[in-house]
């Protein structure tokens, strides 16, 4: 593509190097793409006009394809002040010697040379204060002892202050020290007036001061060249009107202690001017970024496609269009992809992203082991999970296991469908058991027996614990009712239960129609049968609770009798019939 070179055009006062009114900040060829830049002025004020101009700043977009004219004008007030470059002129020859400065005082009318314009309006001759200042009015004070806060109503006024403070020209020892000078330089219409304060003292003697004040045919600026000032009195380096309502200073140097060497400040007048700069905007490639997935787990990977009319793209370090990649961090992943049109430099961009999720902590818990006959619960660990256990557990809900070591896989899945697995064993103990052989009890005797065999569990050796408070592995001396066990081998333990009956109750079961309800028992007893009839209770040792004759239905109390069991005996004409009673 051809490219233009464009030059502004700044018209004011004169032709001269400080065009106040060219713009700076804007390319002569930009991108439609391209960022809006902000455009400057030396002269304060400036007014921007043209396409794609909003106050000072230039919106290529706005403005659109195709060369735009952008116009500036500025109403010239005030001065702008800058450092510069210390490079005094040298006037040590050919120079004019200004007699008469004493300690405190106000010198002057001396030639300027040439029609110079302040803050306004025009002077053909300058003033010398003693005190470190330039004026360009008569009759002004000395300015002792300390250069002023400007602007200030007070005079001395209409001045340009290069080390306002205590200064003693008249101290002697001139052309050595306490000399001041001046000389015109240059040819209309770029002439120089230079008035030169060398080595001069501070009050009453030293701290001697270096400085040349230059002033400038046609752009009216000063500039103040400080060779040395070295005391950190009360000095100020600035310029002010007539009516002391305007000034301008450098930088930290208005009433202030300051001290400086080899340095310059310059003071230029704004210029009412007018400036113009042609801006061509072309065109920025096409560039379209897709990405194939916009939510992935840490560890996945992405591709991502691009399509336009650039010449080149870039993606990212490591990244390359259509060929699969692994995000690195978690979160919002944004990519920028760049196309760059390599005959007209433009650039456009697009933008995709994925968002990483973290993979989930996940702990199934640590292995452990349990009797088989106990419900235990399986928990996932883990923040803001959902959790699927294999093995047919859910999680967080009672179960059991046959014996044997058994391994359940627990998977927890995070918001983002992201998913961990972790494992835990549970060792599930066989229980002991047992069988046992019943010997029921003969008539009214005690005299049941229980053998019993344990079986299973670690193999022992085994303990045991009976209802009936033995500890025994077999258990004799038994009554009609019913025994459990609890056989433990150390470990785990499990209860087996036996009933003993009575061969009284079957053998001697001699009577018909014999009721006795109910049974178990709370309170009562009742006995039924038709006819006259004695009945027997018996506790558990055989003894005899309590004994009656009744006929038909006999309600019986066992309010105050232990739990346990009992057997009621009923006997008529040499018959019997025994029955077992639980008492709860």
């Amino acid at each position: 593509m051809k490219k233009k070179l464009l030059l502004g055009l700044a018209v004011g006062l004169g032709t001269f190097s400080y065009a106040q009114c060219d713009i700076t900040g804007l390319s002569p060829i930009m991108c439609l793409s391209d960022t809006p830049v902000e455009m400057e002025i030396v002269s304060p004020g400036g007014a921007f006009v043209g396409p794609g101009v909003s106050g000072a700043i230039f919106s290529p977009a706005d403005a659109g394809i195709g060369v735009h004219t952008i116009t500036v004008s500025a109403p010239g007030e005030g001065y702008t002040v800058a450092e510069g470059v210390y490079d005094p002129i040298d006037i040590s020859s050919g120079s004019t010697t200004i007699g008469g400065l004493g300690d405190d005082n106000y010198v002057g009318a001396f030639p300027i040379g040439f029609d110079f314009v302040f803050f306004g309006a025009t002077y053909t001759q300058f003033y010398v204060g003693s005190n470190g200042f330039m004026g360009f009015s008569p009759g002004m004070p000395s300015g002792c002892c300390s250069g002023q806060n400007i602007p200030n109503g007070s005079t001395p006024n209409n001045l340009i202050a290069f080390a306002w403070e205590d200064l003693d020209p008249g101290n002697g020892g001139a052309p050595v020290e306490n000399l001041v000078r001046y000389k015109l330089t240059g040819t209309a219409p770029n002439r120089v007036l230079t008035m030169e304060f060398y080595n001069v003292d501070h009050w009453s003697n030293g701290d001697n001061v270096t400085l040349h004040t230059q002033i400038y045919e046609t752009t009216n600026c000063i500039e103040i060249h400080n060779t040395i000032q070295p005391q950190a009195g009360t000095h100020t380096q600035g310029i002010e009107n007539l009516t002391g309502t305007e000034a301008y200073t450098s930088t930290g140097r208005n009433a202030s202690s300051w001290t400086g060497s080899s340095d310059m400040w310059r003071f230029c007048p704004n210029v009412g001017c007018t400036g113009e700069i042609e801006v061509e905007v072309i065109a920025s490639p096409v560039v379209d970024a897709t990405i194939d997935e916009i939510e992935i787990c840490l560890g996945e990977s992405v591709t991502i496609d691009v399509t336009g009319d650039a010449d080149s793209y870039y993606l990212g370090v490591g990244i390359e269009a259509g060929v699969p990649f692994i995000p690195a961090i978690t979160g919002e992943n944004v990519y920028i992809v760049s196309g760059t049109d390599e005959d007209a430099g433009c650039i456009a961009t697009s933008l995709v992203s994925v968002f990483v999720h973290d993979i989930p902590f996940v702990s199934a818990g640590e292995d452990f082991s349990i009797c088989e006959d106990v419900e235990f619960t399986l928990n996932g660990i883990g923040e803001d999970l959902t959790f699927v256990w294999d093995g047919g557990a859910v999680d967080g809900e009672p179960m059991m296991q046959d014996a044997g070591s058994v391994t359940y896989t627990v998977t927890g899945t995070n918001s983002g469908g992201c998913e961990a697995s972790s494992s835990v064993t549970v060792e599930s103990w066989e229980v002991p058991t047992g069988t046992g052989v019943v010997t029921m009890m003969t008539g009214i005797a005690y005299d049941g027996e229980i053998d019993f065999t344990p079986t299973g569990g670690t193999g022992g050796p085994y303990t045991f614990i009976w209802s009936n408070g033995a500890t025994t592995e077999d258990v004799t001396s038994l009554g009609v009712g019913s025994y459990t066990v609890t056989v433990s081998d150390g470990t785990c333990d499990s209860d087996v239960s036996f009933f003993v009956d009575s061969q009284a109750s079957i053998a001697l079961n001699e009577l018909d129609n014999v009721k006795v309800y109910p049974n178990p028992v709370v309170d009562f007893v009742t006995v039924e049968f038709e006819g006259t009839y004695n009945w027997t209770l018996f506790d558990n040792a055989g003894k005899i609770v309590s004994t009656g004759t009744a006929n038909g239905k006999e309600q019986i109390s066992m309010e105050s009798l232990a739990t346990g069991n009992y057997m009621m005996k009923v006997e008529v004409d040499g018959k019997q019939a025994t029955v077992a009673v639980v008492k709860k």
